[in-house]
């Protein structure tokens, strides 16, 4: 018999369509009002209309949470089928969308609300997660269950080269936290380079003391850590790069590449160090996403053999 669990998602993952289609994600259109005017994320409003918007008015869009009643309209077309449903919201931390999810979850039965605690592509890798427990045969509960220690123990990562890794999966919740320090371990036993982006996210952690001894803890088994100057002062009590970057290399950690803003980059590494100055730009209109490319950027350039600088 088919596994009848079917994916779910705000459309504020933004998984392109290939992947939309590829893992068969139902994408519910997050409400965006632009101008006095509502739309369906995705449905009649693109991403092209907005940037013109901008371009010509300079007004931003807003966006309005999903509410109960849509999410119970939205699940029944499957439950009332004798299917169960898994459900990854925007973070909570973000919007009431989980808080909602949850309340019609509860109103139907076979609904899993999962709190991203993300977006964007923080909450597309969960969905993708989702999808292959999905295929893998595993009951709704399950596939919406945190990432486990045993999720890592049948990952082969012989074919990898490298691990990157950011602060947002350990912060989730303790079973994630353990299931991440022990991915780290088995890929340093594998004999992969480890990039870890701290991406600190002080809301999903206990305490900022927590966060600070957890998050330094996985940075010091890291082959490169790249943390923003402010970061480095929650982190380790200092905002200037050049002691952030000592600080953590006496930790163990071979190439510290420190986030500067607008004045670029720090890198210490190979027994030299140096600040690197960032491109000019014009105009910004969304920072999202820009450290994401920026760890591409450094991660994929030392894997190819080149130097910091």
């Amino acid at each position: 018999m088919a596994n009848k669990v079917i994916l779910c998602a705000d459309s504020t993952c933004d998984l392109g369509p290939e992947l939309v289609e590829r893992y068969h994600v139902n994408y519910y259109p997050f409400h965006v009002i632009l101008e006095d005017k509502t739309y369906g994320d995705g449905v009649d409003l693109i991403p092209d209309q907005i940037y013109q918007v901008y371009e010509e008015k300079k007004v931003l869009p807003k966006t309005a949470a999903i509410n109960t009643a849509e999410y119970v309209e939205f699940f029944k077309q499957w439950t009332d089928k004798g299917y169960e449903v898994v459900h990854v919201t925007l973070g909570s931390g973000l919007s009431a969308t989980y808080n909602n999810c949850r309340l019609a979850a509860e109103e139907l039965p076979g609904v899993y609300a999962v709190d991203s605690r993300n977006l964007s592509t923080g909450s597309g890798h969960l969905v993708i997660e989702a999808a292959e427990r999905i295929a893998a045969g595993l009951p709704a509960k399950q596939v919406a269950a945190a990432l486990s220690r045993e999720d890592v123990e049948r990952l082969d990562l012989s074919a990898f080269g490298c691990l990157h890794l950011t602060g947002i999966l350990p912060a989730l919740s303790p079973c994630a936290l353990d299931a991440a320090e022990y991915l780290v371990d088995k890929a340093r036993a594998a004999g992969l380079f480890i990039s870890f982006d701290p991406n600190l996210r002080p809301q999903l952690w206990p305490s900022p003391a927590v966060m600070a001894e957890t998050v330094n803890r996985l940075a010091a088994r890291a082959d490169l850590f790249l943390p923003g100057a402010g970061e480095g002062e929650r982190l380790m009590g200092s905002a200037d790069p050049a002691a952030i970057a000592r600080h953590y290399q006496r930790l163990g950690v071979r190439y510290v590449v420190v986030k500067t803003g607008k004045t670029g980059a720090y890198a210490a590494g190979e027994g030299e160090a140096f600040q690197s100055p960032t491109y000019q730009e014009t105009a910004v209109v969304d920072t999202v996403g820009a450290g994401d490319g920026f760890a591409a950027g450094v991660l994929s350039a030392l894997r190819e053999g080149l130097s910091l600088r």
